[in-house]
């Protein structure tokens, strides 16, 4: 791993490994070894992962480029989510509790600790129909589990993972990492029957601006911090694809300004750019581990991020995250 990537796993590292990227069709042996891998390589390869994957999904999306009044759609269309809603609830239960809440179009990520502190995680996907495994498809894998909340569900190998109906022709999976409890299928199971039907926007404590050519594919929040990023991707000047990841963290005191940027204090280096003078005890920043991007990009998108007031009540969270900078 260069330094690069090392530098931009760290400054994401508080949102987790929660970063997954979209797919046209879902395996769920493929999905459940990759989610599987405890690598904080993850999180800079989930944002370079399927490219070309991104440009079909925004084909018929155009929710993609949001912050239209015509640019909705259906939370359970053909085409996936509105990135800007959650579609289900997520409560604790079976010893987690939420910790990160990640949308795209092609599912929603729902990342769980221990509610003790101990040791081990959960990781809840939820898919839209065109998204979703279907167990049945994948005879010799598993058998059928006890039903959540009234529908149908499987316990799929390997894994095992928990895959079950969420909604109609939709379906969600939920396994564990490096929980040592031997009642753990039990407890799986409990969290996947505190996964309930229920559209709700997404709220974040910024608003940032949509420059020319970035298409909003992800939106991660954290259930206790004031952690909170969306993501970018866009097709750069050699035809691949580019992400751009942005939002705010907590301010961090032992940061030391080296760059001036639109007035303000900041720090920069070659993949990254906090503004540090964000107030309300954050920073804005917007970072890349993508090849040939230009940091004059990452600088402006930087500088577009501002704060709502007093960030740490979440009343004041904003739904309409987007907003068209006056050029």
């Amino acid at each position: 791993m260069n330094r690069t990537e090392e530098e931009g796993i760290g400054l994401l590292a508080p949102l987790r490994d929660a970063a997954p990227a979209e797919r046209s069709k879902v395996d769920v042996v493929q999905a459940v070894r990759t989610g599987r891998r405890q690598s904080r390589r993850r999180v800079v390869a989930g944002m370079l992962a399927a490219a070309g994957l991104v440009i079909v999904a925004g084909v018929g999306v155009p929710m993609l480029i949001h912050n239209l009044p015509d640019a909705t759609a259906p939370a359970h269309s053909t085409e996936g989510f509105d990135l800007l809603k959650r579609v289900v609830t997520v409560g604790s239960a079976g010893g987690f509790t939420p910790d990160t809440y990640e949308t795209s179009v092609g599912r929603q990520v729902i990342k769980l600790i221990r509610a003790d502190g101990g040791q081990g995680t959960a990781t809840i996907e939820v898919f839209p129909p065109m998204n979703s495994p279907y167990p049945p498809a994948y005879p010799g894998l598993g058998k059928r589990a006890a039903d959540v909340n009234g529908r149908e569900a499987y316990w799929i190998e390997p894994g095992p993972v928990l895959v079950w109906s969420w909604a109609e022709d939709s379906w969600a999976t939920v396994y564990w990492e490096n929980v040592p409890d031997s009642d753990v299928m039990d407890k799986i199971h409990r969290v996947a029957q505190a996964v309930l039907p229920g559209e709700s926007p997404v709220t974040v404590p910024f608003r940032i601006s949509r420059e020319d050519g970035l298409a909003l594919t992800s939106v991660q929040i954290s259930a206790s911090s004031l952690v909170s990023s969306v993501e970018f991707r866009r097709v750069g000047p050699d035809d691949t694809m580019q992400t751009i990841t942005a939002g705010l963290m907590p301010a961090e005191p032992d940061i030391i300004p080296n760059d001036q940027v639109s007035s303000h204090s900041a720090h920069t280096d070659s993949h990254t750019v906090k503004i540090l003078d964000t107030g309300h005890g954050v920073f804005a920043f917007a970072t890349s581990a993508s090849q040939h991007l230009d940091i004059d990009l990452l600088r402006l998108i930087a500088t577009t991020i501002v704060a709502v007031d007093n960030p740490v009540d979440r009343a004041n969270w904003v739904p309409d995250l987007l907003y068209q900078r006056a050029k």
